[in-house]
């Protein structure tokens, strides 16, 4: 995959590439076409992002020939009787697997393993700085959610289930919150945006965990363009519904390569 990696934005030109989400773009191939929504992470239904991704998908629904659904984060999001509970509950990738599966359309996540994921990082990166990485972005996500679950039970249903891939160290909510309190001499509040994010962008050089965020996105980025270069070249239709930061940085790789 080196050349697919290599046609992958690098942060620094991330850095230097203005843009406003929902960031688009499509590509067309006789009567094939990908279209790709990048979008921020919310649970806001009323956001102008979801008219977007539906608008879209309106129009992709028409299109003759095999048509497959790709999102972020896995397959397996719960989606409920109507747009607005889940959106509130699991934002854009659980709202676009409702509008395939009410189509009656192929759905899928690009995403690599994430044993593959951890392979790599284990090359460079300590069990605790990886586990905590995951804790701080869980946190920078449940600072978002509206309809949300106490922090204790966030714990427990999301964290926990990562953690527990990666080391037998952290097994219970207590070992999380005592890891970051060792770490930061500070009580975990999972409402904190800002610290997460700051934490965890792999756009800034805050921290390890900046330096673990961009060395997964490498692999998950690459990764993501294959599956969808797969999926194209076997004939498929593709609509993708992503952060805005992997269809900024894959645009490149998937027009390089689409052609």
């Amino acid at each position: 995959m080196d050349h697919i990696k290599s046609l992958i934005l690098t942060w620094d030109e991330y850095r230097a590439k203005k843009f406003e989400t929902p960031y688009m773009f499509e590509i067309a191939k006789g009567d094939k076409r990908l279209t790709y929504i990048g979008v921020r992470h919310l649970y806001l239904p009323e956001d102008k992002q979801f008219a977007v991704i539906k608008q879209k998908f309106e129009e992709f629904i028409q299109l003759v020939g095999d048509k497959v659904v790709l999102v972020e984060g896995g397959k397996n999001w719960p989606t409920f009787p109507t747009t607005e509970e889940t959106i509130q509950k699991y934002g854009e990738a659980a709202y676009t697997t409702f509008l395939a599966k009410e189509a009656g359309l192929e759905f899928n996540t690009p995403e690599p393993e994430y044993d593959d994921i951890l392979e790599s990082l284990r090359d460079t990166y300590g069990t605790d700085d990886i586990s905590y990485q995951w804790v701080a972005t869980y946190g920078l996500h449940y600072s978002k959610i509206v309809d949300k679950p106490t922090q204790d039970e966030y714990i427990q249903s999301r964290v926990l289930k990562r953690l527990g891939r990666i080391s037998d160290t952290y097994k219970t909510v207590d070992d999380v919150k005592n890891l970051h309190k060792r770490l930061f001499n500070t009580e975990l509040d999972l409402n904190q945006q800002k610290f997460f994010y700051d934490l965890v962008d792999p756009s800034q050089n805050n921290s390890v965990y900046n330096e673990i965020s961009r060395a997964e996105d490498v692999i998950r980025d690459s990764t993501i363009v294959k599956n969808i270069l797969d999926y194209w070249n076997k004939g498929y239709s593709v609509f993708i519904v992503y952060g805005s930061a992997h269809a900024v940085n894959q645009e490149r790789a998937l027009k390089e390569l689409c052609k």
